[in-house]
């Protein structure tokens, strides 16, 4: 899975996933979260859908461990720009009730604490 990783300062990160969020997700996030943080505890990160036409069981749980993996660091996830059959799958599985699910960037980085403790 490709998955391109955007550094904002202050250890925010947008991720960037590919069109098909299948098998690999699983690991694949958080490992190249891991990678591009160089080991440093992420103060936030948003997972960006706007490619993704097509997410499995395994896409949503590569999501899932990605929020615990940035919440042990002491950190935030939000998700943004789902489209709207991913929207409705998100709404299915009540995934808002763990993280903010966001129409766009900016109201994804709105809805992340300006500082986040570590842990």
């Amino acid at each position: 899975m490709d998955v391109s990783i955007k550094h904002e300062g202050d250890s925010l990160y947008i991720i960037t996933c590919p069109s098909r969020m299948e098998w690999n997700a699983r690991t694949d996030l958080v490992e190249s979260l891991k990678t591009a943080a160089g080991g440093q505890p992420p103060r936030g990160v948003i997972v960006d859908l706007v490619d993704v036409s097509y997410i499995n069981s395994a896409g949503l749980g590569a999501i899932f461990a990605l929020r615990k993996y940035v919440e042990q660091a002491g950190g935030a996830t939000a998700v943004a720009r789902p489209n709207v059959t991913i929207a409705r799958l998100l709404r299915t599985v009540n995934l808002a009730a763990l993280m903010p699910v966001a129409d766009s960037l900016e109201q994804a980085r709105a809805s992340l604490p300006a500082t986040t403790p570590i842990v």
